[in-house]
């Protein structure tokens, strides 16, 4: 009697949750439970600040024996996350009103990169991360003040409905917590992003201090590359490559070709990606990065991409091959 009222249970709460896992998510789903930051009778930085972010991965990235991708808009998407980061930081107490436009800050937030993983059977737990770079800079004199690497994780068990859905906004959810502890956070700098992003240009009205310079530097220099550089070299031309604040991480993007097509790979200016067309009969993951790095080198050419807004070089082992400025 005892084992059927404990599996009747166990039913039933299988049932509910269910049934409460079926409601739709919304970017509340994404909000942190309670402010990162204790209240405090002044917030931390005396002024507005204008809140801008991109999810920049298309395509989920399995770390499972899987070999496709899944889009990853068709589950959470920028708009989304945008919405609750900034309620969440106005929640936050930690500036005085979240603006538009014409705020006495810029937040920068790039979602640069996504892991998944989700069992082969179906059943169990689904996992993600995401990978992130927050930054905060100063408008009046373009003073970065926090440049930091922010990740968030979720994990959720197939108990709910939608559990690779749960999983993401879990990830998002938590990534927001962390990022807001490290802007109430004064007991260090968090500048660890600078040298891949701390020039990089801002989503908003911000202009980086250094970046002008930086710019200007390369443009100055750039024809006095040429091929079979080192990449030392190079930096002591055009300045900071591998560190220069201004990078970008490439993605792979997917087309069928012709199946003599085994992998073309080059990088696209428009959609800021590196295209790669492989035959009908072979899908494959994006590019793997080891966490927060932003070269990568094509397992199959050998040929490594550093890439900023500005250029993009590409390198093999006899030097540098490729370079292009925008």
């Amino acid at each position: 009697m005892g084992r059927l009222r404990g599996a009747s249970l166990y039913v039933m709460l299988t049932i509910v949750m269910l049934v409460a896992g079926c409601s739709p998510l919304t970017y509340k789903d994404l909000m942190p439970q309670q402010s990162a930051s204790l209240p405090r009778a002044n917030p931390r930085f005396n002024g507005t600040v204008e809140i801008h972010s991109v999810l920049k991965p298309e395509w989920m990235s399995f770390s499972s024996d899987r070999d496709y991708s899944l889009p990853l808009k068709a589950y959470v998407d920028n708009a989304l996350f945008e919405k609750a980061l900034k309620e969440s930081v106005a929640n936050s107490t930690l500036f005085t009103r979240v603006e538009q436009r014409n705020a006495d800050y810029v937040l920068d937030v790039w979602i640069d990169d996504e892991e998944n993983y989700a069992p082969w059977s179906g059943m169990g737990e689904y996992g993600a991360s995401f990978f992130s770079i927050w930054r905060l800079t100063r408008v009046r004199d373009g003073k970065v003040l926090v440049c930091e690497f922010v990740d968030g994780h979720g994990l959720i068990n197939t108990m709910v409905s939608a559990p690779r859905t749960h999983s993401l906004f879990a990830a998002l959810k938590d990534m927001i917590q962390n990022g807001l502890r490290v802007l109430a956070d004064t007991s260090q700098g968090h500048l660890a992003a600078r040298p891949v992003a701390g020039i990089r240009p801002s989503m908003g009205s911000a202009a980086p201090e250094g970046l002008k310079i930086w710019e200007d530097n390369v443009r100055k220099n750039w024809s006095n590359l040429r091929r079979g550089l080192s990449i030392n070299e190079v930096e002591n031309i055009i300045g900071p490559v591998s560190e220069s604040g201004a990078l970008d991480r490439i993605y792979k993007k997917y087309t069928r070709g012709n199946p003599a097509d085994f992998t073309t790979t080059y990088y696209d200016k428009n959609t800021g990606a590196i295209i790669t067309t492989y035959s009908p009969y072979k899908w494959e993951k994006s590019p793997k990065y080891k966490i927060h790095s932003y070269a990568y080198r094509d397992p199959y050419n050998g040929m490594e991409y550093h890439v900023t807004h500005l250029y993009v070089l590409i390198f093999n082992y006899s030097g540098l091959q490729e370079w292009k400025l925008w």
